[in-house]
């Protein structure tokens, strides 16, 4: 389900997209939906982590780090959720929104610890979405996984070093790409990638997925607007409040131009990264969208 506080992110960055588009990075792309324990996120731009409250912004360029026994969950605008666990540190080095979510790649880059990724699909389709981590790019659409640095080799019992990571796939479809090969694993089940550029044979999970119920606490308080659904060219009227002739629909904020093409990545509805594109396929390409808003750090 839609959490009301992410649709009305998302409705307000598409709204102001051709307003604002110079200042996107200053926009927030999501919020700390659930906060247990030590969960600091240090803003982009900064030296230093402060604690990360719940109901707070996250924008673009933020890092986002759990202590032991601690976790989080973050909503991002097109309703993905980043369930963390405990010891995790992901950044979000750049997000979609409008037309060009489904078209050029969003990127969370993981450096440690276990996360939980369920890709969102608030803007007409599922968000084209990469993790990066040391030591593999992952292409994601409309999928649920979990990525985690496996140290212990839980699956195996028999690390090949410190630096071995994880990939399981809950629901959907993965592409797991090192330097040395290739995973696709069928849901439940996961692929090693390991830091000689080696992927495994697929495995068969042992653990279910990362859960973290949302909190009540993050719906009190909010004045929800009713904004209906966003327009993309010619559209059906927005409801009550944001909708109409502002972002609802209509001739709002929806249609403009078609946008550039992004970096390499998931392709239309293939899952692939280039070949030779290495563990970094490089920043994306900032398109000229029209309408569409496109944010990076």
């Amino acid at each position: 389900m839609s959490h009301p506080k992410a649709r009305n992110f998302a409705m307000a960055l598409v709204a102001a997209s051709w307003l604002f588009a110079g200042a996107a990075d200053a926009e927030p792309v999501g919020f700390v939906a659930v906060a247990h324990g030590d969960v600091d996120v240090q803003k982009y731009g900064t030296a230093s982590f402060e604690t990360a409250a719940m109901d707070s912004e996250v924008e673009v360029g933020d890092t986002i780090r759990t202590g032991l026994d601690s976790q989080a969950k973050i909503v991002l605008v097109d309703d993905t959720t980043l369930t963390i666990d405990e010891d995790t540190e992901i950044t979000i080095q750049s997000l979609h929104v409008g037309a060009a979510a489904t078209r050029d790649r969003s990127i969370i880059r993981q450096a440690r610890g276990r996360l939980r990724t369920v890709v969102g699909s608030a803007f007409g389709g599922q968000t084209r979405m990469e993790i990066h981590t040391p030591t593999a790019v992952v292409g994601v659409k409309g999928t649920d996984l979990t990525s985690e640095k496996d140290k212990e080799a839980r699956l195996t019992g028999d690390p090949k070093d410190k630096n071995q990571w994880l990939f399981c796939l809950n629901d959907g479809k993965i592409v797991v790409r090192t330097p040395g090969g290739v995973g696709v694993p069928k849901p439940g089940n996961c692929v090693y990638a390991y830091a000689n550029g080696d992927v495994s044979d697929e495995l068969v999970n042992n653990a279910q997925p990362l859960e973290l119920a949302f909190s009540s606490a993050s719906f009190a308080g909010l004045d929800f607007v009713s904004p209906g659904t966003p327009g993309v060219g010619e559209g059906p009227p927005g409801g009550d409040g944001a909708g109409g002739d502002g972002y609802g629909g209509g001739t709002g904020s929806g249609g403009g131009g078609p946008g550039g093409v992004g970096g390499e990545g998931l392709g239309g509805d293939e899952l692939s990264i280039a070949a030779g594109s290495g563990l970094d396929p490089g920043p994306p390409v900032d398109d000229d969208a029209g309408d569409e808003l496109v944010i990076f750090p």
